[in-house]
């Protein structure tokens, strides 16, 4: 049977249609992108089945359980699982026993998003009476030390004076280390701390084999996106043997992957 409906009334009309006819332990599968009715529908279902509490989407907590009607009515939503493994992820217990409420245990699987990976320092302090050559120097040591990253900002310190402001991210077991470093390489008299959290992407390092030859791809993934980036020595390199600008190799690469 095809049933077109053109306007919510209708569709409503359809669900409470197939609402009053509907037996125990069917199944209706609704398909369609955001905004087509199927919420609509989903009411006019609830109210053939008797039940007289409101009817929302359960997108969010993916199932709501309804109860007050003629028989219990269970609303799954799977708008927002993006693949089959998700939902292998999700998993619904029903009892033996029958008590007055649904006797249902779910249980849910997965990683949260936001996940924290690390908390990190930044271990910062104000430079006025350094050289720029003392300056880079202490940055290349830092690095070379094995600190997270390390930047400095120009800051405006007092009396007018143009500064430095050099910053070190470092693992909280390296706070002691790096405060060494710090103190012994640059002319500041203290330093301060601050707490931080760091949130990444998934990455790894594929070598990939082109007619230029290898060229390293950072390739990361996570919270919803993907991203794909050439090495930049490997991009130079290729462009200087080549007698081509930077963009011009990094294109010709691209179209051979």
């Amino acid at each position: 049977m095809i049933k077109e409906t053109f306007s919510p009334e209708e569709t409503f009309a359809f669900g409470k249609w197939i609402g009053e006819k509907a037996l125990p332990g069917q199944v209706y599968t609704l398909v369609g992108d955001l905004g087509v009715g199927k919420t609509v529908f989903t009411q006019g279902v609830a109210e053939g089945l008797g039940i007289t509490e409101p009817v929302n989407s359960p997108t969010f907590t993916i199932i709501q359980e309804y109860e007050s009607g003629r028989m219990p009515f269970y609303h799954f939503d799977v708008y927002r699982i993006g693949d089959i493994e998700e939902m292998e992820e999700i998993g619904y217990g029903f009892g033996k026993r029958e008590y007055e409420r649904l006797n249902c245990v779910r249980t849910i699987l997965g990683e949260t998003q936001d996940k924290v990976e690390e908390e990190i320092l930044e271990l910062c302090c104000n430079l006025d009476d350094m050289t720029s050559e003392e300056i880079g120097y202490a940055t290349e040591l830092l690095i070379k030390e094995g600190a997270l990253d390390v930047y400095t900002s120009s800051i405006q310190m007092k009396k007018n004076r143009p500064g430095i402001l050099l910053t070190c991210m470092c693992r909280a077991e390296q706070k002691e280390y790096f405060l060494q470093l710090i103190f012994k390489h640059t002319s500041t008299l203290g330093v301060r701390e601050y707490f931080c959290r760091r949130y990444g992407l998934k990455r790894k390092i594929d070598k990939v084999q082109t007619e230029y030859g290898t060229v390293h791809v950072k390739r990361a993934s996570g919270y919803g996106v993907v991203k794909e980036k050439l090495e930049y020595d490997d991009v130079s390199k290729i462009a200087e043997e080549h007698s081509w600008s930077v963009a011009e190799a990094r294109n010709r690469i691209y179209g051979k992957l």
